[in-house]
């Protein structure tokens, strides 16, 4: 009895141990399960929604046309509808296509809001969270945490911290608009871009690096315009 007297403090700090353990297993369980399911932070996200579901559907796939012209196509690992007609998705891939050329958006992240356009058009608004890719027709390509898409007038619009890259171009900044459709990128600040000397103009310099208070990157003039703080190194 006084050696197990002795012990109580050993199989005290061994318990102590254990529950530490067990509490830190728990914890990791649930930041793994819950890693794709980023909560939405955009300010124009709807603050009132349909609870009541109406349907779900694992590997959900739709395809959008006019006629004979395709408008969009959409495919998620799992789709949930709701008596208002909007959609949770998990794990979304969505072609947006060009109705002047063959050439297509293509948009993939961990999570999207879906909203059909309430005019009855084949427009839609889809919030995005968690590993957002976006491949524009003109080779843009932009990765972020959340950002919203809107079909009617083709933009994309983050608020947080974005990284982008075009041919030899590459950045990243605090916030950004890209129209797909007029083929522009505005970045709202905290603007880095580096440049690769790969065209005749930059054929003698290895790379240069400019910082801005914000800049408008125009795709088709490939002009990008800086704005307050601007520092150059070649």
């Amino acid at each position: 009895k006084l050696q197990r007297r002795a012990n109580l403090p050993k199989y005290f700090r061994f318990g102590a141990i254990f529950a530490l353990c067990l509490t830190i297993l728990i914890i990791g369980i649930g930041f793994y399960r819950a890693r794709n399911f980023q909560e939405f932070r955009m300010k124009g996200f709807p603050t009132e929604l349909s609870k009541d579901v109406v349907a779900v559907v694992n590997g959900y796939e739709r395809t959008e046309t006019e006629g004979d012209v395709k408008k969009y196509f959409i495919k998620a690992d799992k789709a949930t509808t709701f008596a208002d007609n909007h959609q949770e998705m998990e794990n979304v891939y969505i072609e947006v296509f060009d109705e002047k050329s063959d050439k297509l958006d293509k948009i993939t992240a961990n999570k999207a809001i879906y909203l059909p356009a309430a005019d009855g058009t084949k427009n839609f608004t889809a919030f995005l969270a968690g590993e957002i890719n976006i491949f524009s027709r003109d080779s843009l390509e932009i990765k972020t945490e959340q950002a919203t898409y809107t079909k009617a007038n083709e933009t994309v619009e983050a608020e947080e911290f974005i990284e982008f890259s075009r041919e030899n171009i590459s950045g990243k900044s605090f916030g950004a608009i890209a129209n797909i459709k007029e083929k522009t990128l505005q970045l709202s600040k905290d603007v880095e871009i580096s440049a690769f000397g790969t065209s005749e103009q930059l054929a003698k310099i290895e790379n240069a690096k400019i910082t801005a208070g914000n800049a408008f990157f125009n795709l088709p003039d490939e002009k990008i315009d800086f704005n307050e703080n601007v520092v150059v190194n070649i």
